[in-house]
């Protein structure tokens, strides 16, 4: 069963992503969180590159496949990218201007738009 176009799975990891990174969070963080889970509700589409963009997170080396968010600690955002990139959230790595081998979507001389 899928809701707003995800696995039931998906929100447990997300709850977990939340717990461990809620101490790094500040009220504007929650903030737009809710901004984001209300915007979510209207928005049943995933979105154009989708796919493209899981696939550049999974091969980046910050990236936790387990837990699917984006870095550890200080480095990497947090966020629980299945909902960061279908809520229209970008690349912590690119945003950070981080340009080293393996890291972020644009890494391998291709840009991901």
């Amino acid at each position: 069963m899928r809701i707003l176009g995800f696995k039931r799975k998906r929100y447990s990891q997300w709850l977990m992503v939340l717990r461990e990174e809620g101490g790094r969070l500040t009220l504007g963080d929650w903030t737009r969180l809710v901004i984001l889970a209300l915007i979510g509700l209207t928005n049943k589409e995933k979105g154009v590159g989708f796919s493209g963009k899981m696939l550049r997170c999974h091969r980046c080396l910050l990236f936790d496949r387990e837990k699917k968010k984006c870095g550890e600690g200080d480095v990497g955002c947090g966020c629980y990218m299945p909902f960061k990139i279908a809520l229209g959230g970008d690349c912590w790595a690119n945003e950070q201007g981080v340009e080293e081998d393996g890291v972020g979507w644009n890494f391998g001389g291709t840009p991901l738009q």
